[in-house]
């Protein structure tokens, strides 16, 4: 029968005795494996890197809910009066701004007639498509 230690008093007890002879500790043998405290401090911190990680990749939910706008709205440029695209949908954000979701114009080449996420003021123009 292999032999141990026991944990409490430091007699040797067999491996599997339920009770020290010596001091009576339920268990003698039973130890923790080496080094299993720094592999719990280690997977803590990885925990905590991937919540961070997690956290700063993920970009910020909006402010309000979702508004469907009517099917002929569009959304034009402030600067020069140029169409973006269709409004499907705007979303209140922060700071006096407002994400829409537009499927874009023609005009924006390559990214034409995808649905694009496009912050503009609260005041962008959006009016009756022709």
């Amino acid at each position: 029968m292999p032999l141990a230690k026991c944990r409490d008093c430091d007699k040797e007890v067999g491996r599997s005795a339920e009770v020290c002879p010596h001091c009576g500790t339920r268990r003698p043998a039973a130890r923790k494996p080496p080094g299993w405290y720094a592999k719990r401090i280690a997977a803590g911190f990885l925990l905590l890197w991937g919540f961070f990680h997690y956290r700063a990749t993920v970009p910020e939910t909006p402010t309000g809910p979702a508004v469907t706008t009517p099917a002929n709205t569009c959304a034009f440029n402030r600067s020069d009066d140029r169409l973006l695209g269709r409004v499907l949908t705007t979303t209140p954000a922060g700071d006096g701004q407002t994400t829409a979701r537009v499927v874009m114009a023609e005009a924006w080449g390559e990214v034409a007639g995808q649905v694009q996420a496009v912050t503009v003021p609260r005041n962008a123009i959006l009016k009756t498509c022709e």
